[in-house]
């Protein structure tokens, strides 16, 4: 193929990475939670590092590989134009079509290879991928690392069979995208089924032992690249080269000995809850595969063809033409669907995370052009037609009841619009937030020798004498703040009281002294009465409880550990991990769970089960009754977290 008819072939490539950028500009900056707690601070801590003068800031978070986010970190400190920040990673992001761009010749039957309209068709599949949508041009990290999976299955396919080099090669690439978000070791140790089914005809046993070994050295590299230097800075601080995660393993005292595991979405368990995923995409719930609403219609489209395929395969069985079925299925396409394949079952029966899966949803639509390519041979017209619906009907979908931006905000020339107080960011200090979102992003705006650190949110901090010293040093500076945020620039006295009722466990209270607030403006895309446009931060000075006040504070705070112990090991299931720091609020004591994704609360003598997202919590025994011995009833464990 000459360069001029090459340059021809691509201009479809060149309007889909058009649209994308329209697509960026229309859809606004997005503001994302994680974004907010841990994208900046997390690369902030790894470039100024800040591990002497922090502790916990974005919570477990905090501790999670930065280097995805750099670019993204660079670009804000370097104060680029937000809309620009925005391009440019939607670019990078757009390497995730290109990929599927050229995964195309390699999976249709070779006389649609140069159909250019299918070919289109496909990349416009992949890139209506709700999870996507919501993500090109921000700041997280899952489509660099789906470019990485999905560009590994391009260069295994370039040869048959595939040589130790490139083997090696995508090794290096599954291996830096475990690198960067370890949920990515899924298409890691699935790819060793497509190099096994890829090389099986043309290599023996031992030959391809020998190149599975080449692999594995890959991911090794690959994984040490981008990952290796921040397990050594983990080991360093905590002894635990993946801190906070598998520390049931390296037991570092900086976290509870157990292991991490969001199970928020394993609710309906079991391989018929797997099964059925592709059917609950359709629904216009949150918490079904992701936490915003984002239905797809491909999975069940998907479900379909294979279906078709199979009916087609046992009726050519029965009449005894098998062999001319099997011969027009690429080996090609049979390497990408057992990948697919594998990848989600480990996917499914791990997290269920939609973002953890995002290669997969890239290859949805594709899967679907590419089967019926070999269901429907030399029905170009009748596929392509087939696949322009299809795509009609997922851009429907998303634009008339899916989220679009996990919190869209309008560009504004800033990334961020904070504007703090000038005692805040020109001074040293401490800063101890106090909710789940951390807010640690502003640490780029403080003071180079604050420090942060966050106390009660998705973990609690031990409390009382069990203060860890990390933490016990952070407060024996002189100027303490409290974080908090409302949309009304005054904390109420009920807030107020709540902060002190929590503070208390740590020996600290809010001073006297007013609170100061500074302004994080937000022009949200769809603004609601109670969050229009501003987030105020509040700073408020904290002092030390003394002698007896400390004293009966931390008695009060272990009041009911006795009975939580109780209940936990009555009903782990549903109370994991135990032994977390009971948080005191007002006159209820509250134990969270972040693996369970549950609480455990304790109010006016009676014991309550809080699930998430569960619309109310659920009576387990009164106190007296569990002191005086009365068996403890565990209730039904929450299997789905929306409404039917």
């Amino acid at each position: 193929m000459s360069k001029k008819s090459s340059i021809f072939q691509s201009w479809p490539l060149w309007g889909l990475y058009a649209v994308t950028l329209l697509w960026t500009w229309l859809a606004g900056k997005d503001m994302n939670w994680d974004q907010l707690n841990y994208h900046m601070y997390a690369a902030d801590l790894l470039v100024r590092n800040r591990w002497g003068q922090d502790y916990f800031a974005a919570s477990v978070q905090s501790y999670l590989n930065p280097v995805g986010y750099l670019p993204f970190y660079a670009m804000v400190r370097a104060e680029w134009n937000d809309l620009f920040i925005a391009l440019v990673l939607a670019t990078m992001h757009f390497l995730c079509i290109v990929a599927v761009w050229y995964l195309y010749p390699r999976l249709v039957p070779s006389h649609l290879a140069g159909h250019l309209m299918l070919r289109t068709l496909t990349c416009a599949l992949a890139f209506m991928t709700p999870i996507g949508i919501m993500s090109w041009g921000s700041s997280p990290n899952d489509l660099i690392g789906a470019s990485l999976v999905l560009w590994a299955l391009v260069f295994l396919l370039h040869q048959r069979p595939a040589s130790f080099r490139m083997l090696a090669l995508c090794g290096l690439m599954l291996g830096a995208a475990a690198g960067l978000k370890l949920t990515n070791g899924t298409f890691a140790i699935a790819f060793l089924l497509p190099i096994i089914i890829f090389n099986q005809k043309h290599d023996g046993s031992f030959l391809i032992a020998k190149k599975m070994i080449f692999y594995v050295f890959g991911v090794v590299v690959g994984f040490s690249l981008l990952h290796g230097y921040w397990s050594w800075c983990l080991w360093r601080e905590f002894k635990n080269p993946f801190f906070p995660f598998f520390n049931k393993i390296f037991e570092s005292p900086d976290f509870l000995p157990v292991n991490l595991h969001d199970k928020r979405f394993l609710g309906d368990g079991g391989l018929w809850g797997l099964a059925k995923i592709p059917w609950d995409m359709l629904k216009h719930q949150a918490m079904v595969y992701t936490e915003v609403i984002a239905p797809d219609v491909r999975a069940i489209v998907l479900v379909f063809i294979i279906a078709v395929f199979a009916y087609s395969r046992a009726s050519l069985k029965v009449l005894g033409d098998e062999r001319r079925f099997s011969r027009s299925i690429s080996i090609e396409l049979v390497v990408v669907s057992s990948f697919a394949l594998l990848a989600y079952l480990i996917w499914g029966m791990t997290s269920r995370i939609g973002r953890y899966a995002m290669p997969l949803w890239l290859l949805l639509g594709p899967l679907v052009i590419f089967l019926a390519s070999f269901l429907w041979p030399g029905k170009e017209k009748k596929i392509g037609l087939f696949a322009s619906i299809l795509l009609m009907i997922q851009c429907f979908v998303t634009s008339s009841s899916g989220v679009i931006r996990w919190d869209g905000v309008n560009y504004s020339g800033r990334w961020f619009e904070v504007d703090l107080p000038a005692e805040i960011a020109n001074a040293p200090a401490t800063f101890f937030s106090t909710e789940e979102q951390t807010l640690s992003f502003i640490s780029v705006y403080l003071h180079p020798e604050s420090s942060m650190a966050n106390i009660f949110g998705q973990y609690v901090q031990p409390a009382g004498e069990k203060i860890r010293p990390r933490l016990a040093k952070m407060m024996d500076k002189n100027k303490i703040y409290s974080i908090s945020k409302s949309v009304d620039p005054v904390l109420h006295v009920d807030v107020r009281n709540s902060l002190n009722s929590r503070l208390r466990a740590y020996g600290l209270i809010m001073s006297q002294d007013d609170c100061v607030y500074g302004i994080f403006h937000m022009d949200r895309k769809e603004p609601s009465v109670s969050n229009s446009g501003a987030v105020y931060l509040h700073f408020c000075p904290l002092e030390r409880l003394n002698g007896l006040e400390k004293e009966n504070a931390f008695r009060y705070a272990f009041k009911y550990d006795e009975i939580f112990d109780l209940v936990e090991r009555a009903c782990p299931a549903h109370f994991d991990p135990p032994g977390s720091q009971t948080l005191v609020n007002g006159g209820v004591h509250i134990r969270s769970y972040f693996n369970s994704v549950s609480k455990l609360i304790i109010e006016s003598g009676a014991v309550y089960e809080s699930a998430y997202r569960a619309l109310a919590p659920q009576f387990i025994n009164t106190v007296v009754n569990i002191k005086n011995e009365v068996p403890i009833v565990c209730p039904p464990i929450l299997k789905k977290r929306y409404i039917e």
